[in-house]
């Protein structure tokens, strides 16, 4: 008797959103007694999915319902992409990263429904509750120096900005460097992990991490992050997590094809929501204030500081917390 697994049930039944699926079609269809079926459809709900069953008419995934399927998101990019969709990882970067020192080639995807160990920059953790995010690493191995890795980052985040717009309808900001918002509040984090060939000087791989809070998790985000967390959208929408990925994806691909061509400045540029403020400036050495005056064309933010000193930034941290 032939073994189902749980993907391919679960895309049988996204691609028929919304409407019932009978046990005896999808019986027919794997070619399993309807015993098989019924255990499938448990395993299903066990992951997470939600399944609704009605004796007379079968199984459905409701329309509402924001599923990940890693065949969709693949369908949508034009199969460029391999993507692996998990219920839950300790963290997709981490995940990701012991892949490509196994030889993984470019252009594989992990994304996870759930993380337990989710992490953003300067070591942080980062919030990855199930069902409620979008939690993915891409594997990219480019053929660049190290000065120009911040390239991936920015290019990343004016793709992701873009693909919230297009599918969510809301206009995004993008605080230097990698932090998207929405209302002024933060709903996605990136985090742009690589190693280096010791030799050239230049990337032997890249994982580029990206965290999007599709919506807020029941209960609320946790205390710490009530006052900066906010969220895509309010309620579960159909499809939203696949489409944003899909779309990401898409126009992620689109700039990494000709990083060194910048394409992505304009869009970046446009969202950027520092210039003209007071900001903090944190450094190992101590927190400064100034102020954000521009961006140069290697995305290297520029501040001037009260004693008439100018500096670019080309990493660190900095923030608008009691200056404005």
């Amino acid at each position: 008797m032939k073994t189902v697994e749980n993907k391919e049930l679960a895309d049988m039944l996204l691609s028929r959103q919304g409407e019932y699926v009978s046990g005896e079609e999808i019986a027919a269809t794997y070619g399993i007694s309807r015993a098989a079926v019924g255990k499938r459809i448990d395993k299903l709900r066990e992951s997470g999915i939600p399944v609704a069953g009605r004796r007379s008419s079968g199984y459905m995934i409701p329309g509402w319902a924001d599923v990940l399927s890693g065949s969709r998101i693949s369908g949508m990019t034009g199969g460029k992409y391999d993507v692996r969709v998990f219920s839950v990882l300790e963290s997709t970067n981490t995940a990701l990263r012991r892949a490509a020192k196994d030889g993984a080639a470019e252009g594989l995807v992990y994304i996870a429904d759930r993380q337990t160990h989710g992490r953003g920059r300067m070591g942080r953790s980062f919030s990855s509750p199930a069902g409620t995010g979008l939690y993915m690493s891409v594997l990219l191995r480019p053929h660049i120096s190290a000065e120009s890795a911040l390239l991936i980052t920015t290019a990343a985040a004016a793709a992701m900005a873009e693909a919230i717009e297009d599918v969510s309808g809301r206009r995004s900001g993008i605080k230097w460097v990698n932090d998207i918002l929405i209302g002024g509040r933060k709903v996605c984090g990136i985090l742009t992990e690589a190693a280096f060939s010791v030799e050239t000087g230049s990337i032997d791989y890249a994982v580029l991490g990206l965290g999007v809070n599709i919506r807020e998790p029941e209960g609320g985000f946790p205390e710490e992050l009530r006052s900066i967390a906010g969220a895509v959208c309010e309620k579960p929408v159909k499809d939203m997590r696949n489409r944003i990925a899909a779309g990401f994806l898409t126009r992620f691909g689109e700039y990494y094809s000709d990083l060194e061509g910048r394409r992505f400045y304009s869009p970046y540029l446009s969202r950027l929501v520092l210039i003209g403020k007071k900001i903090n400036v944190i450094k190992p050495s101590g927190t400064e204030t100034a102020k954000a005056v521009g961006l140069d064309r290697d995305f290297r933010l520029e501040v001037e500081y009260p004693d008439g000193r100018t500096e670019l930034l080309s990493g660190g941290e900095v923030s608008t917390r009691q200056t404005e």
